[in-house]
């Protein structure tokens, strides 16, 4: 059995700020695990509760125990995180490529050739694009890793 090292009331109160307000749920999930593993909640019950492996469990108490209150936020990551959902992929580029059929038109109405012709381009580019990120693994393109 694990636990962490029994945590004095002011440490106790900060944890609980946090995993009341904190703005990032992982730290306030690190947070709760912290304080109920300081209440005598064995690494198999607090995986249940938090709906992960034992490994995480021990990875988040001896994060604790290597850096404190500090260990329980987030590492630096590689690039900027997904704002979008793998699921919700295909209705965003759906929407995307229908935004640039709408601006085509528009700027074709109002006589703008050159902005309709970048419009254009996309519209027409797409399926080519698609096709390339599937070569790529990824599912679908997506702008950034395109540089767009």
């Amino acid at each position: 059995m694990r636990f962490v090292a029994p945590l004095d009331p002011e440490t106790k109160t900060h944890l609980h700020d946090l995993m009341k307000t904190h703005p990032v749920s992982q730290v306030r999930h690190r947070a709760h695990a912290i304080l109920l593993s300081d209440q005598g909640y064995q690494i198999n019950h607090l995986a249940e509760i938090f709906f992960v492996d034992r490994e995480t469990i021990t990875n988040w108490l001896n994060r604790w125990d290597e850096g404190g209150l500090t260990g329980l936020e987030n590492k630096p990551r590689r690039g900027r995180p997904r704002s979008i959902d793998r699921a919700d992929e295909p209705k965003v580029l759906d929407f995307v490529r229908d935004l640039a059929y709408r601006l085509y038109t528009l700027c074709e109405r109002k006589q703008h050739a050159r902005e309709a012709l970048s419009y254009n381009g996309l519209i027409v580019a797409w399926p080519q694009l698609e096709k390339l990120a599937k070569e790529e693994q990824h599912a679908t393109p997506v702008q950034g890793e395109l540089g767009l």
